[in-house]
């Protein structure tokens, strides 16, 4: 096995993490590795997690459970358009550009934890929307990228933003969240939602 590795103490809020380059998952090719993986390290996709990521986003947004209460969200639906059919409620901060897909790293809400989330979340401090969602999938992560620099792994500038599952820059990062793109959904409002039978 090819290996290089690297501890990256030197590098500020990166003590006693050792990180390196191997070959490794279905394709065989170089990816980040921690240099002792555990079991958890890597999600389904083979992409390796922060081990301080934040905890329960990763599986709250994979399971679709409820980002206050963590428990599996049910299906909603509009009392005032019944011709939409079930789905379910994403909140997304204000000003979000909703003629597009949505990518977010905001788990779903229970209807009943609606307020509590608009309330607690300093994302929805100034304004958001509520979204009815009937088609979603995982999409990627977001995380601190890394290259391969020789004879070192080196950290690249932080960025929020989103790297799709399956590409190159998936394998080169640290994972810290995960997104889910919203690709089929109605902007609602809440006070209309009832639970879907």
């Amino acid at each position: 096995m090819n290996t290089a590795s690297v501890m990256l103490s030197m590098v500020e809020g990166y003590a006693d993490l050792e990180l390196c380059v191997r070959r490794g998952g279905p394709s065989g090719r170089f990816r980040l590795s921690y240099t002792s993986e555990a079991p958890g390290d890597r999600d389904l996709r083979d992409v390796l997690w922060d081990r301080d990521a934040p905890a329960g986003q990763r599986d709250r947004m994979l399971y679709l459970d409820c980002a206050m209460c963590g428990q599996p969200v049910r299906q909603i639906r509009s009392i005032r358009k019944p011709r939409l059919g079930p789905g379910l409620l994403f909140l997304v901060p204000g000003g979000e550009d909703l003629e597009r897909t949505v990518r977010t790293v905001l788990p779903p809400v229970c209807l009943a934890h609606t307020p509590a989330a608009v309330r607690q979340s300093m994302a929805f401090q100034h304004d958001h929307a509520a979204l009815l969602v009937s088609e979603h999938r995982l999409y990627g992560v977001i995380g601190t990228p890394y290259r391969w620099a020789g004879h070192y792994v080196q950290p690249l500038p932080p960025s929020d933003d989103p790297v799709a599952y399956g590409s190159f820059e998936a394998r080169w990062r640290l994972a810290r969240l995960l997104v889910r793109e919203l690709t089929e959904y109605t902007v609602v409002d809440h006070a209309d939602l009832t639970e879907a039978r």
